[in-house]
């Protein structure tokens, strides 16, 4: 009976605002600790920003449309806009960029990182081609989420591998760019599920859907207190690489 009382509705998008207000933990913490920064955490903040920037965008733009719908019709009835799809391009172009240039910074292994840099750019103008010319800006679409979730999957998994492998002068939970990196992968996990089955799960039962988002959401904050305890970290990063 609960559940049934529950608006689901307004619930996810209290949890959804909860989470976005929890992204500037992590920028909150690298400006604390902004004396060690390195080019890789000098990277690493620029991402965690721009991320929560983007969040607050796609918010003020929501509620710019809603409280003044008349002024924007004009324009969102031209580009055919009836949700926020058209602004993911962004956050898929500020994880290739911002992410491919911090990891590029952090591996030991120079082909490593030169693939790396490579990897983010032909991914930038895959990304941006299919925006502009094949899926388009007005629905979810599949290729750029998915490619999107399997980058930030990966490219830190990799590290977390080599890290465990590599003789480090300090210990792992000492280490930024470690939980730097498990902060990202973690709340992915369940977001590329999602990125499979969000829509049929959204349209057939929204209810479990705004579960399942919530749950991701809850990895997602408990990745940004572990991002955020990477950059309390930061004074041993000169231990770890030269990045």
């Amino acid at each position: 009976m609960l559940l049934l009382e529950i608006d689901w509705n307004n619930f996810y998008v209290f949890y959804g605002r909860i989470t976005i207000a929890a992204m500037i933990l992590p920028v909150l913490a690298a400006l604390l600790f902004r004396r060690y920064w390195n080019r890789a955490l000098y990277a690493a903040f620029w991402y965690f920003l721009m991320t929560f920037l983007l969040n607050v965008s796609e918010q003020i733009f929501i509620w710019s449309t809603g409280a003044y719908y008349e002024s924007f019709k004009p324009f969102l009835d031209y580009f055919q806009i009836t949700n926020t799809n058209f602004i993911k391009i962004f956050y898929y172009l500020k994880d290739f960029f911002f992410l491919g240039w911090f990891f590029s910074l952090i591996f030991s292994s120079s082909r490593l990182r030169s693939s790396v840099k490579w990897v983010s750019l032909l991914l930038i103008l895959a990304t941006s081609i299919n925006y502009l010319f094949i899926e388009g800006y007005q629905g979810h679409g599949f290729f750029n989420p998915v490619i999107n979730a399997l980058y930030v999957i990966l490219l830190p998994i990799l590290y977390l591998w080599i890290s465990q492998i590599s003789s480090l002068r300090i210990p792992l939970r000492k280490n930024p760019y470690f939980w730097i990196s498990i902060g990202l992968f973690l709340p992915n996990l369940l977001a590329l599920f999602l990125y499979f089955t969000g829509d049929y799960i959204y349209t057939t039962n929204y209810p479990l859907f705004v579960i399942l988002s919530s749950i991701k959401n809850t990895f997602e904050m408990i990745g940004l207190v572990m991002v955020s305890f990477g950059f309390v970290n930061a004074r041993f990063a000169r231990f770890v690489t030269d990045g």
